[in-house]
């Protein structure tokens, strides 16, 4: 249940950074710095098998590539 909150919650805020065509408002070398850190999470909830904050760690890595795509654009 919370996965698929999480989920819905992330593709309304991807929806919104299409839509805007903005990104996040912070710089691109440190969305770099949260995206390695949210990679690192990932990887290591997911080796734990720990569902719920793998999930919320990919999604912290999606919302940062999709801003970063429109930062550099």
């Amino acid at each position: 249940m919370v996965v698929l909150m999480i989920a819905i919650v992330v593709v309304g805020l991807i929806v919104n950074m299409i839509a805007s065509g903005s990104g996040l408002n912070y710089p691109v070398w440190t969305q770099l710095i949260f995206m390695a850190c949210f990679l690192v999470m990932t990887i290591a909830n997911l080796r734990k098998k720990d569902w719920l904050w793998g999930a919320v760690s990919i999604s912290g890595l999606a919302i940062c590539t999709v801003s970063i795509g429109f930062s550099v654009l």
